[in-house]
């Protein structure tokens, strides 16, 4: 074989060897191509499989009952905002809220013994230089102040935005029962076991020796706290303690 065509030979034999070579690193890289497209599709699988648990975090039994997101089946209070807004006593603070923990108002609870009364006509105007024209406590406010269950904060004043205390609001309730009749009744001393009964306004003495004796308003941890401020949902509560003891006597 001549020196010629060996060499031809040999460079023919490597050229086929870098052609494999070169197949060899073509699949090689594909290969690992694909595992790269597969890993990189991996997270995204991942990624959309908790949408399959959305639904159960959604579901809100309490929503349901009560109309309010606010008000738990968990609440002490569920019961008692239930009832007074099925009785059409207290309403929502919007369409999907209730806010429990929110201040009561002089105008909310004016307007609350306005509806437990019946709503009844009035006519004229309330004399009162901070009661809204066309608001929803405008007819209460004067109802309530022709019937001595609230008077002003001063002669031209009624302050209906104004927060309720806990004595306040034994006071408008207390009133309110006079004005439906209620008996006379004699006042037991019900406050000497509260420690912060030396706090209680002299306006409120009465009003909440008979709301404690009639077990509408309790204390917490050995006080009555008559200057606490009083919330939706306990008025909710003592609202409804109210009703159900006007009921029993019915």
């Amino acid at each position: 074989m001549s020196e010629e065509f060996k060499k031809e030979e040999i460079n023919g034999e490597a050229a086929e060897e870098t052609k494999a070579a070169e197949h060899t690193e073509e699949v090689k890289a594909e290969t690992t191509a694909e595992q790269s497209a597969a890993e990189t599709e991996k997270p995204q699988e991942t990624a959309e499989a908790p949408k399959a648990e959305e639904k159960p975090a959604e579901e809100k039994p309490a929503e349901e009952k009560t109309g309010f997101t606010d008000v738990k089946d968990t609440d002490w209070f569920k019961a008692d905002v239930e009832a007074a807004v099925e009785l059409g006593l207290m309403t929502g603070t919007s369409a999907t809220t209730f806010n429990p923990k929110g201040v009561t108002t002089r105008a909310m609870v004016v307007a609350t013994l306005y509806r437990l009364a019946g709503s009844p006509e009035v006519t004229e105007k309330a004399a009162f230089t901070d009661v809204v024209s066309g608001s929803y406590y405008e007819a209460a406010v004067a109802w309530a102040a022709r019937n001595a269950i609230a008077s002003g904060t001063s002669e031209t004043t009624f302050e209906p935005n104004k927060a309720v205390t806990r004595e306040q609001l034994a006071k408008f309730l207390f009133n309110y029962a006079v004005y439906q009749g209620m008996d006379a009744v004699t006042l037991s001393e019900n406050l000497s076991s509260f420690s912060d009964q030396a706090e209680i306004s002299a306006y409120a003495v009465s009003a909440l020796q008979w709301a404690v004796g009639a077990e509408l308003i309790k204390g917490s941890d050995g006080k009555l706290q008559p200057a606490g401020t009083a919330t939706r949902c306990q008025f909710a509560a003592i609202l409804n303690r109210f009703t159900a003891s006007q009921s029993e006597k019915a």
